[in-house]
């Protein structure tokens, strides 16, 4: 996750998503469509919490309370309610969407007074106008100006990260979200065949078919696109069903697309 890429491609330094916890952090994460930048701030939710993710990745326990908002969802509530604070919105949406009622504001306040809070927001690039974005922006500001001390992590596609919201003002550093290397999406395709295959020799069999695809230099359409998480998962999806990938992009475009509408897929 090369930081300041969003700026230059020059003196890119490289960041893995774990070191963006310590308290009191402020960062935004920019990436293309499909790059894997909310699923990114669901793993940052869970990673001090997690057994598995603990045992697998060595990370400490963290007890901090995590909270994820979607802030496509908190712009459609500020469209009828438009005082309605980012604290107010976080506290309902624990009532509505984990069906908590027995948090209340003074159990919230005091992860957020203790500086406890790991705040995750997502999807800044979603929110419908500029106007939106910078009342969401100031609303941001205004919480960790109340509760400073607390971590506070921002995702935004890159197309639409526009400069006159930026956070730099608040203090964010700003993050890109790397593509994938062949040996990442050497693991994503083994790891997606094993979750859908149950015979071993079947499993690698199309397993090692796809990495072969993906890394011959005469498919270099095909890796481009492989590059991209949620394109990956895609290619994996036809190469599953159609044992074979297009060689032109335009042609794989339209099985995608002949995948996606077909009830065989999910």
């Amino acid at each position: 996750m090369p930081e300041g890429a969003a700026e230059t491609d020059a003196q890119v330094t490289h960041a893995t998503p774990l070191t963006l916890l310590p308290p009191g952090v402020r960062h935004v994460i920019l990436g293309d469509p499909g790059s894997g930048k909310s699923t990114l701030l669901r793993f940052l939710a869970l990673a001090g919490s997690h057994p598995q993710l603990i045992k697998r990745y060595g990370t400490q326990k963290d007890d901090r309370l995590p909270v994820l908002v979607t802030l496509r969802r908190y712009a459609d509530e500020l469209k009828s309610r438009s005082d309605l604070s980012l604290r107010e919105y976080v506290l309902e949406l624990t009532h509505s969407d984990l069906a908590l009622a027995e948090v209340d504001t003074e159990f919230f306040e005091y992860y957020l007074y203790a500086g406890q809070a790991i705040l995750l927001l997502d999807g800044l690039d979603e929110l419908p106008s500029s106007r939106f974005k910078a009342t969401v922006r100031d609303r941001v500001k205004e919480l960790l100006n109340s509760y400073p001390g607390n971590t506070a992590i921002v995702s935004s596609r890159i197309v639409g990260y526009d400069k006159e919201v930026r956070y730099d003002s608040l203090g964010f550093s700003h993050h890109r979200v790397e593509r994938l290397s062949l040996e990442d999406i050497t693991g994503f395709v083994r790891n997606w065949y094993s979750a859908r295959l149950e015979n071993k020799a079947e499993r690698e069999r199309h397993a090692n078919d796809l990495v072969r695809i993906v890394s011959d230099p005469e498919s270099r359409s095909i890796r481009e696109l492989a590059e991209n998480p949620l394109l990956l998962t895609i290619i994996c999806l036809v190469h599953r069903i159609d044992a074979v990938l297009p060689d032109e992009r335009v042609v794989l475009y339209g099985v995608v697309a002949r995948i996606a509408t077909g009830p065989e897929v999910w």
